[in-house]
């Protein structure tokens, strides 16, 4: 990737950030000549260009979710050090900071040496504690009994995490747990930034080793987090654990499993099939495989988000009667048709009188934004579409080529990209949009859509008018013609008739917002999922 549009005005002069997977890349202050991101860094320093940049910048400043959970650690810092003709540092969003100094590039060489030596060891005593998890009998039938507190488990390493799907899936159950008396408690990697404060969230100790293994910390962490759990249920005494599965996290179960406590776990998902078909497929695929079936074989109820998802665990030799279909829902009292637009708008310099279609997502495959852009261009060609503008929040693998499509379309300063918002930002940001879109699309495998997307209760929610894709789950939740117009999924020109169809006609548009926000109080808010899941 070419650099060169970064470049400070005179070489050596300035300072460098380098954003290493922050997403609140606002973390380091200060002016800055340069930044770059982890792709570009990446791309330095794998063709050997970063031998050019020896030196050449006074002060190097990178910024990660943990200043001490680097991917490829020794390499990472000695490329930050380098470049530095004074100092380096890494900055964590969660207050950590690691100077970077030759001594320390020394010691994360010998860290490395000492991870590859030891890693097989650490390998050994993880496959040993999951064959005892999958030697253990399938559990009995679950007595019936009113829980009084419940430990909630996240046990994935995705760190720095401030908004999505997951971050408001895991605060609308553990918030309906706390609303409905059952005083729960979260234990996490990172703290969920819109939990209740009254809840008390543990923070679960981050690996700092293994860093240079492919998937070494998570796998390694089994170890370490099993402990946790344990010593956490001993303090806490919950009456069950529910548990978020993950890839290679098998701790939790394992530790609910020793001490007796009933086990309900969460499934959005293989993670396997998610990294083959979404992203990039996993190093340890098999062992990931196995603590997978391993921590489903364990539960006492496995509660998943879609029909295609219960289907799928049947077909895999999983119980009928431990699985129950427990769809996403939405906190109604947070996300409310009174929430004002108004300043979202002057922030991105949307004018009042503009129509704004509106998305919220991670920009992943399987959300269909580059069939909303093309249809946003073909509105716009429309004299329907011409006071109309495209807002779409969040960020993602594809947001680079959305944006290139549509420049490549002329559609220019007629889309706004937010980037990535935190999680309690998001709603009165949403609230600028007049119409909401959900274009999800079919899996590219051709099984069935298995989502069950956040946004779509959100939308409804918040009282605005929905177009989305008749898709699976979607086309269940939502009724055509009286909660949301539905259209045909992956269809650009289908995508744009409906949404000149809605911004048309403002009669029908209120219509279809305030029946979705009826439904979404009646049915989706996350306190009757959560009594459906205690049921």
């Amino acid at each position: 990737m070419d650099t060169s549009r970064n470049q400070p005005k005179r070489a050596g002069a300035g300072r460098l950030k380098v954003v290493l997977g922050a997403q609140d890349s606002a973390i380091a202050r200060g002016e800055f000549e340069q930044t770059l991101s982890l792709e570009e860094f990446a791309t330095l320093a794998r063709s050997g260009r970063i031998a050019r940049h020896v030196g050449r910048y006074r002060e190097v400043v990178a910024v990660a979710p943990n200043a001490h959970a680097i991917p490829r650690p020794f390499a990472v810092a000695t490329c930050l050090r380098m470049m530095a003709r004074r100092s380096a540092v890494i900055e964590g969003a969660d207050g950590t900071r690691r100077p970077i100094t030759w001594l320390s590039c020394v010691a994360a060489a010998r860290q490395l040496q000492n991870d590859r030596r030891e890693f097989p060891r650490v390998l050994a005593e993880v496959e040993r504690r999951l064959a005892a998890i999958e030697a253990m009998p399938a559990p009995p039938p679950l007595q019936r009994r009113k829980p009084a507190r419940t430990l909630c488990l996240r046990t994935d390493l995705w760190l720095g995490v401030k908004a999505g799907g997951a971050v408001a899936h895991t605060a609308g159950i553990v918030n309906a747990l706390a609303k409905l008396g059952h005083d729960p408690v979260l234990a996490a990697f990172e703290p969920n930034p819109i939990l209740r404060p009254d809840i008390r969230q543990h923070r679960l100790e981050i690996p700092r080793r293994f860093w240079d293994t492919p998937e070494g910390p998570a796998i390694a962490a089994n170890i370490d987090v099993e402990g946790e759990v344990d010593r956490l249920i001993g303090e806490v005494r919950p009456d069950l654990v529910y548990h978020r599965l993950a890839a290679f996290s098998f701790a939790g179960a394992l530790a609910a499993q020793r001490r007796g406590l009933p086990l309900i776990v969460e499934y959005n998902g293989s993670e396997v099939w998610i990294a083959r078909n979404w992203g990039r497929p996993l190093r340890n695929e098999s062992l990931a495989q196995r603590m997978e079936d391993a921590v489903l074989r364990a539960a006492d109820r496995i509660i998943v988000v879609s029909e295609p998802l219960r289907a799928e665990l049947i077909s895999r030799g999983i119980d009928a009667g431990r699985v129950r279909t427990v769809m996403n829902g939405v906190d109604t009292d947070r996300i409310h048709p009174g929430l004002d637009g108004t300043a979202a708008r002057r922030r991105y310099g949307i004018a009042l009188e503009e129509t704004v279609v509106g998305f919220i997502g991670s920009f992943g495959r399987w959300h269909g934004v580059p069939v909303l852009v093309e249809a946003f261009a073909r509105l716009s060609a429309r004299p329907e579409g011409a006071r109309a503008r495209l807002l779409l929040i969040g960020d993602g693998l594809e947001r680079a080529e959305i944006e290139a499509h549509a420049k490549g379309l002329g559609l220019g300063g007629r889309v706004v990209f937010t980037g990535l918002v935190p999680q309690d930002e998001a709603p009165e940001i949403l609230a600028a949009a007049d119409i909401l879109v959900a274009p999800q699309v079919p899996n590219a495998d051709g099984s069935p859509f298995f989502g069950s997307p956040t946004k779509l209760f959100e939308y409804m929610s918040l009282g605005r008018c929905i177009v989305a894709s008749r898709l699976d789950q979607m086309a269940e939740v939502l009724v055509d013609g009286e909660t949301a117009l539905l259209v045909e999924p992956g269809d650009a020109e289908a995508l744009a008739s409906g949404l000149a169809e809605v911004v048309a006609n403002h009669v029908s548009r209120g219509c279809l917002a305030d029946a979705a926000r009826r439904v979404a109080v009646g049915l989706h808010d996350w306190r009757l999922r959560v009594q459906d899941i205690l049921a």
